[in-house]
C-alpha cells in the first residue's frame, strides 16, 4: 500500500515538473494567438520609437506648430458671433482695400460696359481675434471665412462678376497677431460704363468702377484706400507690367472716397476712373480712307463725255453702294440710336459723304437735263440740207448726203456758226 502511495507521489511530480516543459517547447514551435499579439505590438512600439528618434527637428517644430495653430484657433472662435461686425457700438469698422488689375478688356461701346481680371483685397481689424504666438501671420483656410464676420462688399455698377474657383476657389485669408485680417480674392468684373460717341473714334472715355458696403452705413463702416507711408510711390490701384488693351490706351487711374447718399441712408463708397483712349489706326485704315477714296473716284464722271449716260450712272451707283457698306460696317458694334448726344462722329463723316455723293448725282442729273435740251433746240439736219445755206454741189452737202453723220454734224454746226 505504502509502495502504491509512493508510485503515485512520485507520477504527480513528474506530471507538475514535465508541464511547464511542454508549454516552453510549444510556445517556442507554435506560438499562440496571445503570444503573436505581444510580440506584434513590441515591434510596433519599437519601430514607433525607432520613427520618433529619426524625425528631424524642424519636422517636430512644424507639428508642434500646427497643433498649436489649430488650438490656437478653436480658443479664437470658440464664443466667435461672426453675425457681429468688428468694434460693434464702439466705432466704424475700417476697411482699408486695394487692387491689382491683370488684364482689361473688351470694352463694349454697345452695351457700354467692360470688363477686366483683378485681384481684390480687403483688410480690417478684428480685436476679437488677437492672439500671441510664435509666427505671424497665419495663413488659414479659406473654410475659416465662414467661421468669421467678413465685409459685404459689393460693386454698385457691376454687371455679372464672378470668382474664380479653377481649380480651387481663388481666395486668400491671412491673421495677424494684432487682429489684422487679410482677405484677397481673384475676380472678373463686369462694369457699366457710360460712353459718350460724338467724337467716336476719336474719343476718350473714363470707366467707373464703384463699390461699397451693401448695409452698413457710413456710422457702421468706412472704407478706404490702401496707403504705404515707407513708399511714397505706392499705388492703392496697380496695373501689371505690360498691361494693353485692344483697342485703347490706359492714360491713368484715378481714385478717390466718397459717400453717397441714398434713401435709407449715408454709405462710404470707393470709386477708381480708368480714363481710355482709342486707338484711331484701325478707323482710319478701314473707313476714313476708303471713303475719302471712293468720293475722289467718283468725281471722275465730271469727265466723262456726257453722252455717256449710262456710265456716269453706273460709276455713281457704285460708289454710293460701297459708301453704304462702310457705313453699315462702323454701325455694327455701336448703340442703335439716331440723333442726340450718342451720334458718333464716324456716322457724320459718313453722312457728309453720302451728301458730297448726293450732290455730284443732281449736278450729273442737271447736266444731261441741259444736254436734252440743247439738243431739242438744235434743227434736224433735213433742213440744213434743204436750206438756202449750203449751195447744190457744196461740200458739205455732199458729206450731208453721205453716211458720215458725225462729220456732217460738226460741219453743219461749224458753217451755221459762220454765217450767223
Amino acid at each position: 500500500m505504502c509502495r502504491y502511495r509512493q508510485q503515485v507521489v512520485i507520477c504527480v511530480l513528474l506530471t507538475l515538473l514535465c508541464a511547464p516543459l511542454s508549454c516552453v517547447l510549444s510556445a517556442g514551435s507554435r506560438p499562440s494567438t496571445g503570444s503573436l499579439g505581444i510580440m506584434g505590438s513590441s515591434k510596433t512600439n519599437r519601430r514607433k520609437s525607432w520613427d520618433r528618434r529619426n524625425y528631424s527637428p524642424e519636422f517636430k517644430a512644424q507639428m508642434a506648430l500646427s497643433r498649436n495653430i489649430s488650438i490656437l484657433l478653436e480658443q479664437l472662435l470658440r464664443n466667435y458671433e461672426n453675425d457681429q461686425r468688428p468694434y460693434q457700438g464702439v466705432r466704424p469698422t475700417r476697411i482699408e482695400t486695394s487692387m491689382l488689375i491683370r488684364s482689361m478688356g473688351p470694352v463694349s461701346e454697345l452695351d457700354m460696359e467692360y470688363s477686366m481680371d483683378c485681384y481684390f483685397r480687403q483688410a480690417w481689424n478684428d480685436n476679437r481675434l488677437r492672439f500671441s504666438g510664435p509666427i505671424s501671420p497665419i495663413s488659414l483656410h479659406i473654410k475659416t471665412l465662414e467661421r468669421i464676420w467678413k465685409p459685404d462688399t459689393y460693386f454698385h455698377n457691376g454687371r455679372g462678376s464672378y470668382l474664380h474657383t479653377i481649380t480651387q476657389p481663388n481666395k486668400l485669408l491671412r491673421l495677424s497677431m494684432d487682429g489684422a485680417v487679410l482677405y484677397s480674392m481673384r475676380l472678373t468684373i463686369k462694369a457699366k460704363c457710360p460712353m459718350e460717341l460724338q467724337s467716336f473714334p476719336m474719343d476718350r472715355q473714363s470707366c467707373p468702377l464703384i463699390f461699397g458696403s451693401y448695409a452698413y452705413t457710413k456710422e457702421e463702416m468706412l472704407y478706404t484706400w490702401k496707403t504705404n507711408a515707407a513708399d511714397p510711390s505706392y499705388r492703392a490701384v496697380g496695373l501689371v507690367e505690360g498691361l494693353q488693351l485692344s483697342q485703347f490706351d490706359l492714360i491713368n487711374n484715378p481714385y478717390v472716397s466718397e459717400t453717397v447718399v441714398i434713401r435709407n441712408g449715408t454709405y462710404s463708397v470707393l470709386r477708381v476712373n480708368f480714363n481710355l483712349h482709342r486707338h484711331m489706326g484701325y478707323f482710319l485704315i478701314q473707313v476714313y480712307v476708303p471713303c475719302g477714296l471712293l468720293v475722289i473716284l467718283s468725281w471722275v464722271s465730271f469727265w466723262i463725255n456726257r453722252e455717256a449716260t449710262a456710265d456716269r450712272v453706273g460709276l455713281g451707283m457704285t460708289t454710293v453702294l460701297t459708301l453704304s457698306t462702310f457705313g453699315l460696317d462702323t454701325r455694327t458694334d455701336l448703340p442703335k440710336v439716331g440723333s442726340g448726344e450718342y451720334f458718333p462722329g464716324v456716322h457724320t463723316y459718313d453722312e457728309r459723304d453720302h451728301m458730297i455723293k448726293t450732290i455730284q448725282e443732281l449736278e450729273d442729273e442737271l447736266e444731261d437735263e441741259e444736254y436734252e435740251d440743247e439738243e431739242d433746240d438744235t434743227p434736224p439736219l433735213d433742213e440744213f440740207a434743204n436750206s438756202d445755206y449750203f449751195p447744190q454741189g457744196s461740200f458739205v452737202l455732199s458729206k450731208l448726203n453721205s453716211g458720215c453723220q458725225d462729220c456732217d454734224m460738226i460741219r453743219a454746226q461749224s458753217v451755221l456758226d459762220s454765217t450767223i
